[in-house]
């Protein structure tokens, strides 16, 4: 079972000397920290790719995260999501966002306007735990990050969110970035699938980049299936 979990080895102690580490400027130490935080909180961690069924991911978020949200314990990494050190602040929103603690709910959005890409990457990708396409409004400026990282997190973050509001925006970031750019679009519009965007992705077939022309196929192959869950 996942869930072998030694109750009191997770402690509000615990964690905060781990989250104190993990804002130490040696880095190596950081690292010790961040992998012995990942073996506390989360049941399925573990080297190489872990097959999770779905009973095993249920009782994950009802006993394991359900018992930490809400809870003491997660005191010290919401103080450093708040002020911690960069790397100490992305862990933190990854963390906090994966077990699904209310308190942390807004953390992500201001964490776009961080004035480190490591945080504002990590709230990208923390966004992707919500499915509301109101978030669209807050992910679209993000395309214009001078990051190419963000921003193409934050491409991807609104593909899976699924707002059509962000079709418009997403043509315009494929039409002015580069190829990674590029990709990272039609991998979002391609979740989306709106016909807004079907000439772009067919055009794309014909790109000099091979990245691109690949993103284009796999985008055309999404909206085909959604047209055929559609009419089928």
């Amino acid at each position: 079972m996942l869930l072998r979990l030694i109750r009191t080895a997770l402690t509000k102690a615990k964690i905060s000397s781990l989250v104190k580490q993990l804002n130490s400027t040696n880095e190596p130490e950081a690292k010790r920290a961040s992998s012995m935080l990942d073996r506390l909180l989360y049941p399925n961690y573990g080297a190489g790719p872990r097959v999770v069924s779905a009973e095993e991911s249920r009782q994950i978020q009802e006993r394991h995260y359900g018992a930490l949200r809400g809870s003491t314990v997660l005191d010290p990494l919401l103080n450093a999501a708040r002020c911690g050190k960069p790397v100490s602040r992305a862990y933190a929103l990854t963390a906090l966002s994966l077990i699904g603690d209310s308190r942390a709910r807004s953390l992500p959005l201001d964490a776009l306007a961080d004035p480190s890409p490591k945080v504002r990457l990590a709230a990208t990708t923390c966004l992707r735990f919500s499915s509301e396409p109101a978030l669209a409004s807050h992910l679209i400026p993000i395309l214009n990050d001078l990051n190419a990282e963000v921003r193409q997190s934050a491409a991807r973050t609104l593909g899976c969110i699924g707002s059509t509001d962000a079709v418009p925006p997403l043509i315009s970031y494929f039409e002015r970035g580069g190829p990674n750019d590029k990709a990272a679009a039609l991998d979002a519009l391609g979740q989306i699938a709106d016909p807004r965007s079907l000439p772009l992705a067919r055009s794309a077939l014909e790109d000099a980049e091979r990245k691109v022309r690949k993103a284009a196929k796999s985008a055309l192959a999404s909206y085909d299936m959604k047209r055929r869950a559609l009419t089928g």
